[in-house]
Parts: C-alpha cells; structure tokens; sequence
C-alpha cells in the first residue's frame, strides 16, 4: 500500500472514531457509509438500501445491486437447502423419491407460485408419475410434512414477494418500512450532533471495532474514486496539521430491516447449522453462503440519517498557486469525508485559501435534505 494510502485509510479511522464519538455510535455496529447519500425520494429505492448486504469494512461505498441483494440470495437458498423429508414420506416413496428430488432442481419460481407452492406442485406430479396407489398415500404424507422449515419458508417466500419487480410497492412489501416514515418527521426530531477532529489528539485506533478496519473502497481528499494527480495534495494534507469540525443539525437512527412475510429467519438458522441438508453439485453452498466470504454474512438492520450538515476542514499545509488551482477544479466533484458534489437546494463544497496559502474547506447541506450517513450492521441469522 503506498504512503499515501495509508495515510488516508489512518485519516479515515480517525473520522470513524470521531463520528462514534460524536454521534454517540456503537463500535460494535456502525458503518459509515461513504460518500453522504441523499435519502431516497421512493420507497423502492429506500429498499434497494436496506436489502444490499454489508462488506467487513468499517467504511464502504454501498453496492446495490442483484449480486448483492438479500432477498435474491435467500431465495437462492430454496434451489440449495433440502427438506427434511420424514421416514413416511420416504417408505411411501421408496425409489420414487430420487424422481421427486431431481424434478425439484427443475422447478422455477413461477411454477412454484402459480402451483400453489410446494404442495400443489407434488400433487401435481405424483398424479403424474406415480402409480395411482402410491401417489394418493405420498400426497398425503407430504401434506402433513408441508410444515418443515424449507418446505413452509419457500411457500412463504413465493407467496408473498413479487418477484419479477420487488422493489416496486405494490401487494407484497419486500419490506415494511416506507420512505414516508422517515420524511414524515423522523429526522425533524433528531438531536442537534457535533464531531471534532484535531490530527495532533484525535485517536485513528479501530482496533476494538466490529471491523477491526478496513476501508472498502478508495478516498482520496479530493473526488471519491481518487487518481495519481491529486496524490501529492492528499499527501499534504495528511501529513500536515489539521481540524476537521462537523455539525449535524439532526441525527436519527432508524430501524429499517422489516422484511416483509415472504422472509423466515428459521431457515438461515436451519441452513448455517445442519451442513448435510445442502444438495450436492449445485452452485449455492454452505461456504459461499456462511463462509468466510459467503453472500450472507451481514445485514443493514439500522440507517443513520442526517440532516442540516456542515463540515468545516481547516490544513497548516501550504498549498502552491498551481496546486489550490487544481484543488479548486476538483471540489467541484465532492471533498472528503462527504464527498457531496455541488447541487440545487444550496448542497456543496466551498475551498479558500488565507494569505499564507492554507486551506480552508466548507462542505455544507440545508436542513430539509437528509442524507443516508451510516448504518449499524448485525450479523446473521437476523
């Protein structure tokens, strides 16, 4: 990692340990989530937010997306996760049920839903492929098994989730929590929040952390992808004296994973603890779900919303004509640790200079446009 890398990754866990501080966080939680996210307008976006799933990192740039969707992933679990067929269902099948087993990897969402779920579907086929004395007996054994965490949590899970648009509000909620519940006068009762940074007493150690560190994601001081020609300045400052002063006219932390009922935190448990119900030869596995980088290790179980924001950076470096030129240009595009480009609704970045070439930055949000600022992360099950 070179110098000034790691200087920006010590800044930023000085920032953490700041915000935690200030805001009152707890450590064991929190993620801040770069880079000062307006709130979602909608609800289906406000979704798409609380469904991505976290990395180990005590600062990310959320990824939204399919690859990184909760719902997508625990419904990946159905193709995955066998039910545990009791010894009834298994005498009254005999060498039918490997039959069963491999129509079952067949099945598509669809046809379990307009099946009317698993049940529907086996009668449905045993009618089909079984001799008619051994189908009316297996229907009714599977019947009374129906009930079985995999069997009951996948009739849950197509039942009531659209799945073609599940982020459009409509019949089934992929989550109960709507975007007015928080613009309704949520964040308007927020408490009034303060952060100070001194590089001189400020503490960057994170190592009691839920993280122990880690920045997923590059910062720089100037633009959020960062790039070599505004590495120097970076350096600079870093590795000059400097304050950092932030206030948050509100702060509010909002509960917001309520999956709606197509979800049933009894599988994830069934799943992570019995390793022999996973079928063998398909792409989901234990280990790509529950291990050490598996797809289902972490939640978004609160949002932090702030609201009314301004943050005042004050460098004892000395910045050339030519350097406060380019830092000018480039804070057009954000300055850390908000990285908030300039916009309508008096949103932006402000950069001076005093007469002895020291920078002076001003990033400053109104009240009435809260912004998605962090997050506490739990851990699965949820």
């Amino acid at each position: 990692m070179a110098e000034v890398d790691k200087a920006m990754q010590t800044l930023q866990n000085m920032w953490y340990m700041a915000v935690v501080n200030g805001l009152g966080m707890d450590k064991s939680s929190f993620m801040l989530l770069q880079s000062g996210t307006p709130l979602p307008y909608t609800t289906g976006e406000l979704w798409q937010v609380i469904d991505s799933l976290p990395p180990k990192a005590l600062t990310t740039v959320l990824s939204v997306g399919s690859l990184n969707s909760f719902y997508q992933n625990y419904g990946g679990l159905f193709s995955a996760v066998t039910a545990p067929d009791s010894d009834d269902f298994k005498r009254v099948m005999g060498d039918y049920l490997a039959r069963w087993m491999d129509y079952k990897k067949t099945v598509t969402r669809s046809e379990i839903k307009e099946g009317d779920g698993w049940s529907g579907l086996f009668e449905f086929w045993a009618n089909q492929h079984l001799p008619d004395n051994v189908a009316a007996k297996a229907i009714s054994v599977f019947n009374k098994d129906k009930h079985n965490i995999v069997t009951g949590a996948s009739d849950k899970y197509y039942k009531n989730i659209d799945t073609d648009h599940p982020f459009v509000p409509g019949t089934y909620p992929l989550y109960n929590i709507q975007i007015g519940d928080i613009t309704g006068g949520a964040t308007a009762h927020g408490p009034k929040k303060e952060i100070h940074v001194n590089s001189k007493t400020s503490s960057s150690d994170v190592s009691n952390t839920w993280a122990k560190g880690g920045v997923s994601g590059f910062f720089s001081i100037f633009s959020l992808g960062g790039n070599g020609n505004f590495s120097k300045t970076s350096s600079k400052f870093t590795s000059s004296d400097f304050t950092i002063d932030a206030t948050f006219q509100h702060v509010v932390t909002i509960p917001t994973f309520k999956p709606g009922d197509w979800y049933n935190s009894a599988l994830l448990s069934y799943a992570r603890a019995n390793r022999n119900v996973w079928s063998v030869g398909n792409p989901v596995t234990w280990e790509s779900t529950f291990g050490p980088e598996g797809n289902l290790q972490r939640y978004i179980e609160q949002l932090v919303i702030v609201d009314g924001i301004e943050i005042i950076m004050t460098s004892d470096a000395t910045y050339t004509a030519a350097e406060q030129m380019e830092i000018n240009g480039q804070a057009r595009g954000g300055i850390w640790p908000f990285f908030m480009a300039n916009a309508s609704g008096g949103h932006g970045s402000s950069v001076r200079f005093d007469d002895k070439g020291r920078m002076i930055v001003k990033t400053s949000s109104p009240v009435g446009s809260p912004a998605i600022f962090g997050a506490n992360v739990k851990t699965f099950p949820a």
